[in-house]
């Protein structure tokens, strides 16, 4: 007789194992590639921020700088400064505008690369990152459900009969050739394993 849940037979588990392992190996590397995808993500933020800030520096340093053009362009004229100064202004002009192109321009790469996004707000490389950590999960807890049907239990109470099962025996999930007949105590039940 046997009683309900206890084990009628296993099957070698060490396969089963292995693959778990071998998935449980890879959560740490696509974790770490998480994390480096949500540091460059606060990386780019940090990076339009002082792009923005140099933008708004040049801009103030080109107001001055036109400014002085304008008043040494003044002086010039009227002989109480001198051209030299004058043409020294306009250079600083556009060296200014120059810097604010520059500028510019490193804000529109910035804010281009961050406008990869999911509708959530993440960089795409965060999303991605994060959907095969999740896809190994799964596949990890699918691995832990093929391991733990290595072991075959009762259903219910009852008794073996015509057991084929040896030890080095295959044991196939379609019950070509069973390796077992199990009765059941309460109903007259046939199951064959």
């Amino acid at each position: 007789p046997v009683k309900k849940g206890q084990v009628l037979f296993r099957i070698d588990p060490q396969p089963f194992e292995q693959k778990l392992q071998e998935l449980q190996s890879k959560q740490p590397e696509l974790e770490a590639k998480l994390d480096s995808a949500r540091a460059y993500q606060r990386e780019l933020s940090e990076q339009l921020r002082g792009a923005q800030s140099a933008r708004t520096a040049s801009q103030a340093d080109l107001a001055l700088a036109v400014r002085r053009e304008a008043q040494t362009r003044e002086l010039s004229r009227t002989g109480a400064g001198s051209t030299f100064d004058h043409e020294q202004a306009q250079t600083d002009v556009a060296k200014r505008r120059a810097d604010l192109a520059q500028a510019t321009a490193t804000a529109a790469q910035v804010q281009q690369k961050l406008s990869a996004q999911t509708p959530g707000g993440e960089l795409s490389d965060v999303a991605q990152a994060r959907a095969a950590l999740e896809q190994l999960k799964a596949q990890i807890a699918y691995a832990r459900w093929e391991l733990d049907q290595t072991v075959y239990r009762a259903p219910a109470d009852g008794t073996v009969v015509n057991l084929q099962l040896r030890p080095g025996s295959y044991a196939a999930q379609l019950p070509m050739v069973p390796v077992m007949s199990f009765v059941e105590n309460e109903q007259m039940v046939l199951a064959m394993y």
